[in-house]
């Protein structure tokens, strides 16, 4: 009678145990399920949207080397339509990072992605309209200021990007 005793008391301490552990891990799961749109909102979604444009970033300068890079008029023609496109797009981001900023270092790293993008885009509208030609020579003189001026002001924007990023997941 007592191993009978003993082993009832011993699953009902059991079964005890493993429903207070069910109903903690049942509270938990609705308070990070209630949380997520949160997170989704102020981290996730944003974090897409920097990535977003960084990649318009990226076809910019693409298609910039394209157009300075061609000698056929059709191929460059086609590029600054790529160009332009991705500017737009770019552009177009910015407000959407900005409704997404939720601390001081993110309005911080805004005002200098801004910055950082019109030192950036005034560069590489230069470059483009003195490369953005069949005549060779013009377009080795771009070519060469693409990488003397362009790719470190490119550097500076990429980094002003992921420094929102960081400051984000922060």
């Amino acid at each position: 009678m007592r191993i009978q005793r003993r082993l009832t008391v011993s699953s009902l301490i059991t079964v005890l145990i493993a429903s207070v552990a069910a109903i903690i891990a049942a509270i938990l799961l609705f308070v990070v399920a209630s949380q997520y749109n949160k997170v989704l909102t102020n981290y996730a979604f944003p974090q897409g949207d920097i990535g977003q444009a960084m990649a318009d970033l990226a076809d910019v300068r693409s298609a910039t080397r394209g157009a300075i890079g061609y000698s056929d008029q059709s191929q460059i023609d086609q590029m600054v339509e790529i160009h332009d496109q991705a500017v737009e797009d770019l552009q177009a981001a910015l407000p959407e990072i900005k409704k997404s900023i939720v601390a001081k270092a993110g309005e911080k790293d805004y005002n200098n992605i801004v910055a950082t993008l019109d030192n950036y885009l005034e560069v590489d509208a230069k470059i483009l309209k003195m490369g953005a030609t069949t005549d060779a020579e013009q377009s080795k003189k771009a070519q060469d200021a693409a990488f003397d001026e362009l790719a470190p002001a490119y550097a500076t924007a990429s980094e002003a990007f992921q420094g929102l990023m960081d400051d984000n997941i922060s």
